[in-house]
Parts: structure tokens; C-alpha cells; sequence
């Protein structure tokens, strides 16, 4: 939002997670994380566009599918060593990314806005 000459910007607050022992502030992603976490998070970009939210069978599937960049993503945006996650139990990683998704709903809705106007108006059926 634009103030007159002054730029105001709407941020969602932290999110505190226990995780393995510890506390950990969920926050948005910075300007600087944004090109490795979506490089990351490419892969299964769109299963989280085409979902409004993620139950634990949701973010288990994607661990199985995709596991290696959901660490990779995590690594990035918790700022916690990728190899303490990968040692993590799942119980521990669907701890950290529910918050990490609401965290950052910013983000996750720019992919939703993209996959909606790639598809356009018809849905991505081109009209006869």
C-alpha cells in the first residue's frame, strides 16, 4: 500500500513452532530467500496452488512424492539446517510446514494468481 510517498507494508506476525526440542519463529520469507525456496518448491508448486489447505495425509504425500525438495524448501525457509530436518520424523516436519504454508500465504497465493491467469477466463480451454 501507498501512502504518499511513504510505502506501507502489511506483513503477517512470526509464527512460534516448537520443533525437536526448540522454538522457532515461522516468518515470511525474505526478498533473498525467495529465488531458492521457489526453485524448491517448483516440483509440487502446483499441488499447493490447486489446495486451499493441507491436512497431514496432503503434506505426507507430498513428503513422499517430492521429499527432497520439501526439505530443500523447509531448509530455506526455517533457516534450520537441511540435514536436522532430514533426520526429523514426519510428526516433526508436519509441525513445521502447516505454519511455514500460513506463513507465507503471500507466496502460496501469488501461485494460486498464477495458475489462474495462465489458465485464463475459459479455464485454459482455448474458445472455438
Amino acid at each position: 500500500m501507498n501512502d504518499g510517498n511513504r510505502v506501507i507494508s502489511i506483513a503477517p506476525a512470526p509464527t512460534t513452532v516448537q520443533w525437536n526440542g526448540r522454538t522457532v519463529n515461522l516468518t515470511p520469507l525474505t526478498v533473498g530467500q525467495m529465488p531458492a525456496f521457489a526453485r524448491a518448491v517448483l516440483p509440487f508448486a502446483a499441488k499447493l496452488a490447486n489446495s486451499s489447505s493441507f491436512g497431514a495425509d496432503d503434506i505426507l504425500g507430498l513428503i513422499a512424492d517430492y521429499g527432497e525438495h520439501v526439505i530443500e524448501a523447509l531448509s530455506i525457509a526455517t533457516r534450520i539446517d537441511r540435514s536436522e530436518i532430514g533426520n526429523a520424523s514426519p510428526a516433526d516436519l508436519i509441525v513445521l510446514i502447516a505454519p511455514l504454508i500460513t506463513a507465507n500465504a503471500s507466496f502460496f497465493g501469488v501461485l494460486r494468481a498464477a495458475k489462474a491467469t495462465a489458465h485464463g477466463p475459459t479455464g485454459g480451454v482455448m474458445p472455438s
